[in-house]
């Protein structure tokens, strides 16, 4: 078995492409922040309109999904690609490979699901400004989100063609995940 000292460089594009896309997640965390401020000033005035009260609810509904989905690729899809670069047991990295794949398809179908969700306000709702503004940084954050399942089920895919492959640089492939995870977590919050 050749000794490699990096690795691979389509595991390296794969894992830039993914860091890529937290980075831009973090472009929509402020405006987040500023609708949790708006929201909570609205939470103060009494609720009378029915219509407002519907929104709300959904816009919450909303707000949840986008934290599952958050979870889901931090703590499942990331976390399992991770394992099938790093991890030891061949028939544990197959398993962890396959989760991927599966927790890269509910990812996809939560995309679709929350894509709904925010036309649905747009269109039924009429949200105003601070809702408006959720809605389009959920709209915006889900699609980042998915592109980085799609990156994790790259990594699992490409990690067959590392793990046959000696190199000293694993140890730093495990710092790169975790500080993934990390910033996924601290955008997405």
């Amino acid at each position: 078995i050749p000794a490699q000292s990096n690795p691979s460089p389509e595991l390296q594009s794969a894992l830039a492409a993914a860091q890529a896309e937290i980075l831009s997640l973090n472009a929509t965390v402020e405006d987040l922040k500023k609708n949790l401020a708006d929201r909570d000033a609205q939470a103060a005035m009494p609720v009378s309109d029915p219509e407002l009260e519907i929104r709300q609810n959904r816009i919450l509904e909303l707000e949840q999904d986008v934290a599952n989905l958050r979870n889901i690729i931090t703590e499942k899809a990331i976390e399992n690609a991770s394992q099938t670069v790093v991890g030891d047991n061949a028939d544990k990295i197959k398993e962890y490979a396959k989760n991927v794949n599966f927790y890269e398809k509910e990812i996809n179908h939560s995309e679709d699901y929350i894509e709904k969700l925010c036309m649905g306000l747009l269109l039924h709702q009429q949200p105003v400004a601070s809702d408006l503004r959720t809605v389009s940084s959920a709209l915006k954050l889900i699609s980042d989100m998915e592109r980085i399942g799609d990156q994790a089920s790259d990594i699992a895919e490409l990690s067959g063609y590392i793990n046959n492959c000696e190199f000293n640089g694993k140890i730093h492939l495990k710092d790169m995940f975790k500080a993934t995870i990390d910033l996924v977590k601290k955008a997405v919050t």
